[in-house]
């Protein structure tokens, strides 16, 4: 599938995910929870779509099944099938076997940086009115694809390490990756776009992986693999109009600061025993925050390097020539996501796809459908 011709000097979006859902799915798709527990439709499958010039290859999974850098330890192994590279393949960690448990143990719920923060209760239930609130107000919802063109979002990384140290906020060896300015440039153009009192809150919730952080529990080598979600979130409080003049390097710097503080062993051991216990408790994990908050939800999927994922070993022939695309044989042009929430809405909730073989980074994400248009012009002033 051909790359869309993004401005070079300049985000463009494009149309949604949703847009190619009867496309790239097979009849009868699973979207919704139910579909799975009441059929024989498997936690993943794969549907296959050929043209002259191009495979359109798609993966559908239930989020029980795997979380991002899981469905990455997947394509390796199945590239790896496809290469004769059998013995390359690491052991698979099974089901039954919780990690959470054993991280959990020493874990001191009430040692969590959030645990005064949780909403319980009487304010669990404005939360809940407020949420419902927001859903019937602004009940229509779009997704929408955007383009970062490479060179754009590398002026505005070295701007923002600029602003962050012209603040005072940082040093000559201050270092934020693309996605924690891409993550918050985002923010601030979304809560923007959506017309919001200066005092809304707004809480960021940047996903960390935990793989890494208990290689006794969560193996994160050539040997063993966890598929299954191991993930957690860093929060980050502001407000709407704290947004509006804070700069894209400040934001950044303390997304980036907050996601290290909140990542370290001792707050995940504590976070994940104080998630066991709420959850054996009230049914749910806990959520932190103001009542009335907005949330910001971003997944960094960059890290999963998806599209250098090499499918060559299965290629009969070349579709596009070469010459005429970016991407090398068997590698994806571009990737989309399409998520079905059973019962509640994900907006503002979305991922960083990575990073093209052009050099362009894409973000997917939903929004209220009349924030767009005020998004458009926003780019059109850039």
């Amino acid at each position: 599938m051909a790359t869309p011709a993004p401005d070079l000097g300049r985000p463009t979006l494009f149309p949604g995910s949703d847009s190619f859902h009867e496309l790239v799915t097979a009849p009868g798709h699973a979207t919704a929870f139910s579909s799975w527990l009441e059929s024989d439709i498997p936690p993943l499958s794969v549907h296959v779509v050929s043209f002259k010039d191009a495979t359109l290859l798609t993966l559908s999974w239930t989020h029980v099944f795997f979380d991002a850098m899981g469905r990455q330890s997947l394509l390796k192994a199945w590239i790896a099938v496809l290469d004769e590279r059998e013995d390359e393949i690491p052991a698979f960690v099974p089901f039954h076997i919780d990690p959470a448990k054993d991280i959990a143990r020493g874990g001191e719920p009430s040692s969590h940086i959030f645990y005064k923060h949780a909403l319980t209760g009487f304010w669990f239930a404005l939360f809940v009115v407020s949420y419902m609130y927001e859903l019937f107000v602004h009940s229509a919802e779009a997704s929408r694809m955007i383009c970062c063109p490479g060179p754009w979002v590398e002026n505005l990384r070295q701007q923002a390490i600029a602003d962050a140290i012209a603040s005072g906020h940082g040093d000559e060896d201050l270092f934020l990756s693309h996605g924690d300015v891409l993550l918050a440039w985002w923010t601030k153009v979304l809560t923007a776009a959506q017309n919001l009192s200066s005092r809304q809150p707004i809480n960021i919730m940047n996903v960390a992986n935990l793989r890494g952080l208990f290689p006794e529990h969560l193996p994160e080598n050539s040997e063993a693999v966890y598929i299954s979600n191991a993930a957690i979130s860093a929060n980050t409080f502001t407000t709407s109009g704290e947004l509006a003049y804070t700069s894209v390097g400040e934001l950044a710097l303390r997304l980036r600061q907050d996601l290290q503080k909140q990542r370290t062993p001792e707050q995940a051991r504590h976070l994940v025993a104080w998630q066991h216990e709420y959850k054996t408790q009230y049914g749910r994990l806990p959520l932190v925050g103001a009542w009335n908050q907005i949330t910001v939800g971003f997944s960094n999927w960059h890290r999963g390097r998806f599209f250098d994922m090499d499918f060559s070993g299965a290629v009969l022939r070349p579709g596009t020539p070469l010459e005429s695309r970016a991407n090398k044989l068997g590698q994806p042009s571009l990737i989309l996501t399409n998520g079905h929430a059973d019962g509640f809405s994900v907006r503002n909730v979305g991922p960083l796809m990575g990073r093209d073989a052009a050099g362009n980074w894409w973000i997917q994400s939903i929004l209220r459908a009349e924030a767009w248009p005020h998004i458009e012009k926003q780019f059109a002033k850039l």
